[in-house]
């Protein structure tokens, strides 16, 4: 039987706020050393997407990256970091809520 070894992370980084300003580059500035540091072995941005919630058109920045777990003890200790970013990215960002996915995967390099 085949075991996960990592989480897949997926986030979504919005694009403006929710008035609709633009966020500044020193936002994105920080915004890739924060995912440079919590990733340092990589992270994908899957492109822009569009979405609505809670009465909010928006735009956002799709991520995706993973992180080599063996255990439900592992992940959660991988997710605590991940969790304060997108918790001080709400405040940066003026957002309601952050959007973080994640689920046990199987990662094979070849």
């Amino acid at each position: 039987m085949v075991r996960p070894n990592a989480i897949k992370l997926t986030l979504s980084i919005p694009t403006h706020d929710n008035s609709g300003a633009p966020f500044l580059d020193e936002d994105y500035v920080w915004l890739l050393d924060q995912l440079v540091t919590l990733f340092p072995e990589g992270h994908t941005r899957v492109g822009n997407v569009s979405g609505y919630w809670q009465g909010h058109n928006d735009e956002n920045m799709l991520y995706f990256a993973t992180i080599g777990v063996e255990n439900e003890i592992q992940a959660e200790a991988a997710l605590a970091p991940v969790r304060s970013f997108l918790t001080q990215a709400k405040e940066r960002f003026r957002q309601d809520a952050m959007y973080l996915e994640w689920e046990w995967v199987n990662v094979e390099l070849l």
